[in-house]
């Protein structure tokens, strides 16, 4: 869930107002957001692992926050 509200806001920045190209990289760093944090969550514990689910609310969570209070909410 949190992949999917925060990647369009961290692309936005680099796609502007393009379409093609915001999904286009959205397409890219979604799986690489989801990588990083299969990776985290692999190494975070030395005896076993954590859910992918909590290191990515626990890390998207607050860019997600930190997102909306700087960029404000899009005009529907």
């Amino acid at each position: 869930l949190f992949v999917g509200l925060i990647v369009p806001h961290l692309v936005r920045r680099v796609a502007g107002a393009s379409i093609p190209w915001l999904i286009a990289f959205a397409a890219l760093l979604g799986p690489v957001l989801m990588l990083a944090a299969d990776v985290g969550s692999r190494v975070l514990l030395p005896t076993g692992e954590v859910p992918v689910a909590i290191v990515t609310a626990f890390l998207g969570g607050p860019v997600l926050i930190w997102a909306v209070r700087k960029y404000g909410a899009a005009p529907l």
